[in-house]
């Protein structure tokens, strides 16, 4: 549900008048129903007289109606004194008496500015903006200021022109608020939306193997450089959105064998039971989110994975796919859970597990875990700089020619990492730290099928564009 607010209680004003305009664009863009609170029509001497006992009727009506049930506000406010109304403010602290956090914490706020002037009480909707962020209000960065000046025609309504720009700017705030809220709860560490980001890992790995012993004296340098986009958008229907993610991976392996002592009988097995081509993992991943009334959303992943040596001859193409779907539940402003089932296909098995989704979240650490995929947890240090740490799965499946040895090649990789996060100007990220990667390799050759573990230790650099 969505409330929006005309912010004075002046009779007939022109801002009740923009505000059953915005409120009519909004019903037909969002296909949703739009609440609309007049502050000219709320008895505020009842509100007044009753407003600081926890038993008020009249607030709690007020509350319970246009408030409580809200997920987003939309405040009109137009311009008193190079600020927003006082009457405003007085609502806000005799209305939150009743309760507070169900009134307005964790709520999310579009805020409308109505003046004569060209700026459109920009001061006034920056002065509003702090008091709800601390109340827990999240407020959309983009505001809208409005200049009325000449704007409405001989019968008091909003001419067509302004109509249309004032529903341009609301499709963008709408795609604004779901980059800004939807990401910041699924793709994101630390209060960051990552749009672009670059990593390279490098770290030295020996194998484990209990059927060949030879396996064991073998040891390889393997460096990864990943790179991913994110993007994403809502709907006409406000309440979905959708979610696009490009990943592209290469990883290479450089062979140690110094600790062989019997190379004879080493070349006595295939090559590829020991060493992988370079290759390429590139990934794009979609996903839909429906968010319902009490917190509670759903969301539906799938990705498409294409491994390749690209430009060489080496392996064929192999595409494989995967996805996941969870329900989750926003139970306050700190705290999200869930749960739900994901699935890998790869070249010759299907896996398929339970997930479990929990986040908790304060303005100094949190925990995010979408287990058995991935489990984060960051400490912020200062202003600028925090500490992460985390651990990820992954999994790579490479089909070989037909005329090879080994048939197909399976990697579960399971990576924990510690880092240090840099932020500069909000914007850029700079990641230090190291990482502790685990590898299950699965090798399936025209005779035999057998299993050896990589435990490696490395070192991990990053370089991300992101939005605080």
């Amino acid at each position: 549900m969505t409330t929006m607010i005309a912010a004075t209680n002046r009779a007939e004003s022109n801002t009740i008048k923009v505000a059953k305009e915005v409120s009519l664009l909004l019903t037909n863009t969002s296909k949703k129903e739009i609440k609309l609170l007049d502050l000219a029509k709320v008895d505020f001497d009842k509100l007044n007289t009753l407003s600081y006992q926890s038993n008020s009727p009249y607030a709690n009506s007020v509350g319970e109606e246009y408030l409580i049930p809200a997920q987003k506000l939309i405040f009109k406010i137009p311009e008193y004194n190079g600020s927003f109304p006082g009457i405003l403010k007085y609502f806000i602290d005799l209305i939150s008496t009743t309760d507070f956090k169900k009134t307005f914490s964790n709520k999310t706020a579009i805020l409308i500015g109505v003046a004569q002037g060209q700026a459109g009480n920009l001061r006034g909707l920056t002065q509003l903006a702090a008091i709800l962020m601390h109340m827990g209000v999240n407020v959309v960065p983009k505001s809208l200021p409005i200049n009325i000046n000449n704007q409405f025609d001989e019968e008091g309504k909003l001419i067509a022109s302004t109509k249309k720009r004032i529903q341009n700017i609301i499709k963008i705030t709408l795609l604004v608020l779901f980059v800004t809220i939807f990401f910041s709860e699924s793709v994101v560490a630390q209060n960051e939306t990552e749009l672009i980001n670059f990593d390279y890992r490098i770290a030295q790995a020996p194998m484990e193997n209990d059927k060949y012993h030879i396996l064991n004296d073998v040891s390889s340098a393997n460096s990864i450089i990943n790179f991913s986009l994110n993007y994403g958008h809502s709907l006409k229907d406000t309440t979905y959105a959708i979610i696009y993610s490009l990943n592209y991976t290469n990883v290479s392996q450089r062979l140690d064998l110094t600790q062989v002592k019997q190379k004879d009988e080493l070349n006595l097995l295939p090559k590829n039971y020991y060493q992988q081509p370079q290759f390429s993992q590139l990934s794009f991943s979609t996903g839909v989110s429906k968010a319902f009334d009490k917190g509670w959303s759903i969301t539906g992943l799938f990705s498409v994975n294409i491994v390749d040596d690209f430009f060489k001859s080496e392996l064929p193409t192999n595409i494989n796919f995967g996805g996941s779907t969870y329900l989750e539940r926003k139970h306050n402003s700190k705290v999200t859970y869930g749960a739900g089932i994901i699935f890998w296909q790869l070249e010759e098995r299907v896996v398929v597990s339970p997930i479990v989704s929990f986040k908790y979240q304060n303005k100094k650490r949190g925990i995010e875990a979408l287990l058995p995929v991935k489990i984060r947890m960051w400490q912020k240090i200062n202003k600028v700089s925090y500490l992460e740490a985390s651990a990820s799965s992954n999994f790579y499946s490479i089909r070989y020619n037909s005329g090879n040895e080994v048939t197909s090649t399976d990697i579960f990789s399971f990576t924990p990492e510690l880092t240090y996060n840099y932020l500069w100007e909000n914007f850029i990220r700079l990641t230090i730290g190291i990482d502790m990667p685990l590898n299950d390799v699965t090798v399936v050759a025209k005779n035999e099928t057998f299993k050896y573990i990589q435990n490696s230790l490395g070192f991990k650099f990053g370089l991300s564009l992101v939005i605080d």
